[in-house]
Order: structure tokens, then sequence, then C-alpha cells
């Protein structure tokens, strides 16, 4: 029942799930993951109607004619530390048909964030597949946010766009109240990310 339930939760929690089986099975307990799944999903399940019941109860469940209005993604840029996850985030909790995803969230499982940079390109095309998925099940709004401080970072989704007839949004978060990093970035790769940013809107 839980798995047939799951199917109808937002693509947010679908991702989550994913990412947690990923990490239980990292467990090497098989006679354990089935059941870890299934309490995961129902939780996940569970606060899926929490929060439609706040946002009901609240009155922001959301205007009918945005959700009729154009597909659209949105690509959020910024330097490590500037503010685009908890902008994503926080625009993703308003409508639970938002998804949000970021080429970070690879190297999340339930267990913790291990970046390897040995695996930042199949983490790139990971988020590139995310965003397939979205687009190809028309989600409405798409939140990517990576650094896209190059025009390279861009094309993919640019692509993606064109091809689902997506309208393509870019936002810049410029980070003016002095954030840092929840990764320990070294400063030296965060300058070279400015660099490129700035070099991005250079004619």
């Amino acid at each position: 029942m839980t798995k047939s339930q799951a199917t109808l939760l937002p693509l947010e929690d679908q991702l989550q799930i994913q990412l947690f089986c990923r990490g239980a099975a990292k467990l090497n307990r098989p006679e354990l993951l089935e059941s870890l799944v299934e309490i995961y999903t129902a939780m996940k399940i569970r606060e899926h109607h929490y929060r439609k019941l706040l946002r009901h109860k609240w009155g922001i469940e959301g205007d009918p004619q945005i959700k009729k209005s154009a597909k659209t993604l949105v690509l959020i840029a910024g330097v490590p530390g500037a503010g685009k996850t908890t902008l994503a985030e926080t625009i993703g909790a308003l409508d639970c048909e938002t998804f949000v995803v970021a080429a970070d969230n690879f190297f999340y499982d339930d267990f913790g964030y291990h970046f390897d940079s040995a695996k930042l390109g199949e983490a790139h095309q990971w988020c590139q597949d995310q965003v397939l998925f979205a687009l190809s099940v028309e989600a409405p709004l798409v939140l990517v946010h990576n650094t896209f401080s190059t025009k390279a970072e861009i094309e993919p989704y640019i692509k993606l766009a064109e091809q689902y007839e997506y309208r393509l949004v870019s936002l810049v978060v410029e980070n003016l109240h002095g954030g840092e990093t929840r990764h320990g970035v070294p400063i030296e790769k965060i300058e070279l990310f400015k660099k490129n940013l700035k070099e991005r809107f250079q004619p």
C-alpha cells in the first residue's frame, strides 16, 4: 500500500525516497532494507498530508490561475554560500507540485553529505536526468540551484527547456548578505566561481 501511495507524492518527496534507498542500501543488511524504506516512505506520506493541511489552514493552497500559466524552468545561479538552496527551498515549500533539485543532492543521503570531486561530472549528469524526468511529467515549476558559473553548465538545461516547451528563467543570487558556504568550499574556488560568473555576463 505504501509504495502505491508514494507514486502520488510530489516529485521532490519521491526524489528524497530515492536518495534514502540509495543510502540504506549501503548498510549491507538486505533483511532490513525493505522495512526501512517502507517506514521512511510512510513518514514522507504523513509529512505530505500535514503540509497540505497547513496550506489549507493558512489559505496558501495556490492560485489556480498561476497553475494554468506556462510551465517554467528556473535556473538559480550563484557562488557557494550565496543562498541558492535557501531561495529554492523557500519557493518550493509554497507548492507541493514544485520540483527542486541541485547537483549537490547527488552527494546526500539520509546518513550525511559525502562530496567527491571525482564524481562531479556524474553529479551534474544526474541532476540533468532529474530535470528531464520533471519536465517529462510536466511539473509546473522546476527549480535548479547550481553555481551555473559557465555557459557550458547552462546549455543542457536550455536544450531541455526548448525540447519540452518550458519557459526558461535565469536568476543570480548575489550574496549581498555575506553568507558562507555550508560545505567548506575553499576561498580560491569561490573566487573562481565569481570570476566565471562575471565573465558569463560580459558581451
